[in-house]
């Protein structure tokens, strides 16, 4: 894990694509405060507080994902524009060693585990997601991934 960049990742998602819309979560302030901090921890070589660093970081990825899930000002109002450019560079704004963790999933994030985490059921929304990993992760989507809603 690259800590420097991880941090300043998370609060380009965070400024760019969920405060801008967001506007009834009430833990925000204290979300804000939370990557402040993130980005002022400098772990180094120093395994408890890469933990650390970690473990603060999990939260504050799965707080996001909490409000992607919930926020109706950052769903179907802004047509899942910041579900689907999370998806589209997953790998960079999520560090891959914890995103399993942050999803809370043991395993690849399939096409079909993103739109049931995320609550995805317009149609054109779950196309864009199956092209996007189809795309990014050149491979066919399996019978299961395939799901009528």
């Amino acid at each position: 894990m690259i800590f420097a960049q991880s941090a300043s990742n998370t609060a380009l998602f965070l400024y760019q694509f969920v405060l801008p819309f967001v506007t009834k979560t009430p833990k925000l302030p204290k979300l804000k405060q939370q990557v402040g901090s993130l980005k002022k921890q400098k772990p180094g070589k120093d395994k408890e507080k890469q933990e650390e660093f970690e473990k603060c970081y999990v939260k504050i990825w799965q707080q996001i994902l909490e409000i992607l899930k919930t926020d109706s000002a950052v769903r179907a109002h802004v047509h899942y524009m910041p579900q689907l450019q999370l998806i589209r560079e997953l790998d960079i704004y999520i560090d891959p060693e914890v995103q399993a963790e942050v999803f809370g999933q043991s395993g690849k994030l399939s096409a079909y585990f993103l739109m049931t985490f995320f609550y995805l059921r317009n149609e054109e929304v779950k196309k864009q997601v199956k092209e996007i990993l189809k795309i990014k992760r050149q491979c066919d989507l399996s019978p299961e991934e395939k799901i009528e809603l």
